[in-house]
């Protein structure tokens, strides 16, 4: 072995030996920075020392094998998670995924709550210098629950009845490939655990999706990829005031105006106006999750917030949006009672619209209605340049934008036998589910 060789396989052990404790480090929740600094320092050592030792071709582009490199740091515990905040946010920031669905914010909510109905498996895609270049929040299933039944590994949230949509991997800027190949490195490992990996309410134009499915396809993995929801949005005017006098439909806005009036006729003493603190924020959270249990059983329904779990994954997503300065709360008060509520976020100049709620005895003031025109243009003066209705078959949503985004849900199998069983068994439930309704319809009419 050469002197270069020597000094660059003495550099390479202990490269590793600091990334192991970084990692103990980082599961332990102690700070890394001085360790990670040392080892970016090292790669750029053995970076020089190869390129001694093996000139560059005539393709002096083509990247050195330590820069092609990464790796799947897999965490398992909610603490491993929270630990990650920083370099998230920092991920995130240089990253096209733009969904607040994405954030640590969320996701670190949902698997403190959810985390020990099964298996976390949330990883993070490392390159040799130890720079989180991705992040992939995944969960191993092992109950039954209508998206991911026992066996089936998929997005974290979207386990239990939460709310979060436009789900992928997070890559920084140009560093799709790697970490779509580091993923399905990780997924070909680790394919003894899973029976099926379901990937759903990914948004169509996903930068990373493409070379995810090259990355499976080139292991010959069986694909099934499919439209599912439809978001409705819409670009938003620079004026607030446009907002309500230019929609789609215009007896919406017709509608809107005499319902303000028959307020403003009955209720002179109300006002609209935004959550002042965390102080209140605390209120808040209660009052939506008691207007809407009344509302559903009103309509004789089950509300979400009846589940303890939802209620609180729920409440700790919006305190840490509300800390991120992402998070609105628009109310309706009437005297001193606070008769409607609707939350939404600014998050990259768009409004996302989350939970309304209102006091059933105020329902012929169309209260959602003139909370939201308020809400949209409270948003448009800090900023939205676009709204999001999210996913809902809310034919409301028609009345106020005409846009849409498509989702789509992928789901891989790593061979042809798992794949086999998985088409042929959703292929029966969904014909008995349709034979189930044609006989529910044959019932109605006799």
């Amino acid at each position: 072995m050469s002197g270069l060789e020597t000094q660059i396989a003495a550099l390479a052990a202990e490269q590793d030996r600091l990334s192991q404790a970084i990692a103990q480090r980082r599961a332990q929740g102690q700070a890394f920075d001085e360790l990670r600094e040392q080892a970016r320092a090292l790669s750029q050592q053995i970076k020089a020392l190869k390129a001694q030792a093996a000139p560059p071709t005539a393709d002096a582009s083509e990247p050195s094998a330590p820069a092609r490199q990464a790796r799947a740091e897999v965490l398992t515990t909610a603490q491993q998670v929270l630990a990650l905040q920083p370099e998230w946010g920092e991920l995130l920031a240089h990253s096209s995924a733009a969904s607040p669905f994405m954030t640590w914010e969320w996701m670190s909510a949902w698997y403190e709550v959810y985390g020990a109905a099964g298996q976390s498996r949330c990883l993070a895609i490392r390159d040799a210098a130890d720079r989180l270049i991705g992040l992939a929040p995944l969960f191993l299933s092992t109950h039954r629950d209508p998206v991911l039944p026992p066996g089936h590994l998929g997005w974290a949230s979207s386990y239990g009845p939460s709310w979060g949509i436009y789900l992928e991997p997070i890559s920084a800027d140009g560093e799709q490939l790697r970490v779509a190949e580091a993923l399905v490195e990780h997924l070909d490992a680790t394919s003894s655990e899973w029976r099926c990996v379901k990937l759903v309410r990914v948004p169509a134009e996903s930068r990373i999706l493409g070379e995810l499915i090259q990355a499976a396809a080139a292991r010959r993995w069986r694909l099934a990829i499919k439209p599912s929801l439809v978001a409705v949005t819409a670009d938003l005017p620079a004026d607030p005031q446009d907002f309500g006098e230019q929609l789609p439909s215009r007896k919406r806005g017709k509608n809107n105006r005499q319902a303000a009036r028959r307020l403003q006729r009955d209720h002179p003493d109300h006002r609209f106006r935004c959550c002042r603190d965390a102080e209140e924020l605390e209120h808040c959270l209660e009052r939506l999750a008691e207007l809407n249990i009344t509302r559903r059983a009103n309509l004789e329904a089950k509300s979400n917030f009846v589940d303890e779990r939802f209620r609180a994954c729920f409440a700790t997503a919006l305190r840490r949006f509300w800390e991120g300065g992402w998070l609105r709360v628009a109310i309706l008060e009437v005297g001193k009672e606070i008769a409607a509520l609707w939350t939404y976020l600014v998050y990259r100049e768009r409004l996302y619209v989350l939970q309304p709620a209102f006091d059933v005895r105020y329902a012929a003031y169309e209260p959602s209605h003139l909370l939201l025109v308020f809400a949209v243009q409270e948003a448009i003066a800090a900023g939205a340049r676009s709204l999001d209705f999210l996913t809902g078959a809310h034919s409301y949503k028609l009345q106020y934008a005409a846009g849409r985004r498509q989702i789509v849900d992928i789901t891989i199998w790593d061979n042809r036998l798992r794949g086999a069983w998985e088409v042929s068994r959703e292929t029966i439930w969904a014909a008995a589910r349709s034979t189930a309704k044609r006989l529910l319809k044959r019932a109605e009419r006799t």
